[in-house]
């Protein structure tokens, strides 16, 4: 493929990105991302034949670059508080730059589950069950009976559910984007705060 090729389709994905993100993957046109491309459909099917391929081909970078990072930050030598702040200030901040994410994985799940199972298994390495029972175990000073499964449960969902409900929260609250982004930016510090606040012994 050549430079041009290259810098043509990262165009596409990221036109693709954009309008998978404000009209969800049922919504978004093969018409409207070539012409957020600011390229004729045609090209846009010589680069990826459907909205499927292209939707698969955005997934799976996306999911490539989020669980390494996940996954490098619970097997690291650091404390377990200095995890639960890099969780949180790492997956926010991919959240903000790939904001179109929470909803790829909910319609997949829903519509494909199988293939998120592939991905799980092409892509975490071999006993990640071990792995994350391991990393989630919270050390003295905090509730020790705690199922790790809920602990990584409550991780993620405090971390995406704002993701997802963005436009609840904006009409609610009256945010702009702007206001909705620093909201967002006051979250990575206060979440790690209130996560270790809730699991400590009394």
């Amino acid at each position: 493929m050549s430079e041009q090729e290259k810098k043509t389709e990262n165009q596409i994905l990221d036109a693709a990105k954009e309008v998978f993100y404000r009209k969800g993957y049922a919504g978004a046109r093969m018409q409207e991302i070539a012409d957020e491309a600011k390229i004729n459909k045609a090209m846009l099917h010589y680069y990826f034949r459907s909205k499927d391929k292209l939707f698969e081909r955005i997934f799976l970078e996306s999911f490539q670059n989020i669980f390494p990072m996940i996954i490098n930050i619970f097997v690291s030598e650091d404390s377990f508080e200095k995890k639960i702040e890099d969780f949180f200030e790492k997956y926010l901040n991919f959240l903000l730059k790939n904001p179109y994410l929470p909803g790829f994985v909910l319609y997949e799940l829903s519509h494909n589950p199988d293939n998120l199972s592939k991905l799980f298994e092409e892509n975490l390495p071999l006993g990640r069950i071990e792995l994350f029972k391991n990393a989630f175990a919270p050390p003295e000073g905090y509730i020790q009976d705690i199922d790790p499964r809920q602990l990584f449960t409550n991780l993620l969902s405090w971390a995406v559910f704002p993701l997802v409900a963005k436009p609840i929260l904006s009409e609610v609250y009256q945010m702009d984007k702007e206001e909705y982004f620093e909201f967002i930016n006051e979250r990575r510090t206060l979440l790690p705060k209130l996560f270790l606040n809730s699991i400590r012994e009394k």
